[in-house]
């Protein structure tokens, strides 16, 4: 593969096929921090399918109110129309433009990243301490901008895991189960930025921005143990429906 066509053209203008092959063709672009932004792109997708067809079911039960099949006390859709649209809005109109524009800046900037290292190598192998300091600077700051990128993917994908747990309470229970790959895709997106930051600061260390986005990645991972937490605990309550539904069926035998 050309490493050129990954940089001059949209990497989410390729095929599927050809994405994922970019992936593990062994260059530097896609790399982890696309890879992040990419899990929060799926997150959105699903979590927009979930809403989409919630308020379709929404509209069922104005029909069914209208010509008195439906109670008031059986609906369940209805009353949650304005949040799954909200929600609907919020990833096509900000979340999901955001992720899509971070997935391309990592990737583009990351390889730039690689570059000033070789170059940097190059120079220190030809005992150039000029250009070797210069490199080596431009290839730190340049890094710096691609962490912070990271940062922003991990918090486009806490608002995916807020309204992925908001849809898998109060959507359409029959596809929770895009509810719940939404919320892993999500989680996913900001596991694997924390372990992409943690990473950059060992080669920025020595900066004293550094001190300060460790807190700050710190501050991520403790509010993500939460939120897995509360993931799980969906885990278990539909496990244990299922045991409840199991139990009913037995006894109706």
């Amino acid at each position: 593969m050309d490493s050129n066509l990954v940089t001059t053209s949209r990497l989410l203008d390729r095929s599927v096929n050809n994405l994922l092959n970019d992936f593990g063709a062994g260059n530097s672009a896609p790399g982890s921090g696309s890879a992040a932004a990419l899990m929060g792109i799926l997150a959105g997708k699903l979590i927009t399918t979930v809403c989409s067809l919630s308020i379709k079911k929404s509209e069922q039960e104005k029909l069914g109110i209208d010509n008195g099949s439906i109670k008031s006390n059986q609906l369940k859709y209805i009353q949650f129309e304005n949040q799954f649209r909200f929600i609907i809005e919020d990833i096509q109109n900000n979340i999901e433009p955001q992720l899509k524009l971070l997935f391309e800046e990592d990737s583009r900037e990351f390889e730039k990243v690689v570059k000033l290292r070789k170059q940097r190598i190059q120079a220190e192998n030809e005992s150039n301490k000029e250009l070797q300091s210069k490199y080596n600077k431009e290839s730190l700051d340049k890094l710096q901008q691609v962490t912070d990128f990271v940062f922003q993917i991990s918090e486009q994908c806490f608002k995916l895991i807020d309204h992925g747990n908001f849809i898998f309470d109060k959507a359409y229970t029959a596809v929770r189960g895009d509810s719940g790959a939404a919320i892993s895709a999500a989680i996913a997106g900001v596991t694997s930025s924390i372990f992409i930051i943690n990473l950059n600061l060992v080669s920025l260390s020595r900066r004293n921005w550094s001190k300060e986005k460790k807190k700050a990645c710190d501050d991520i991972y403790e509010k993500l143990q939460i939120k897995q937490l509360e993931a799980f605990s969906r885990v278990g309550a539909l496990s244990s429906e299922v045991v409840e539904t199991m139990q009913i069926k037995m006894d109706d035998i």
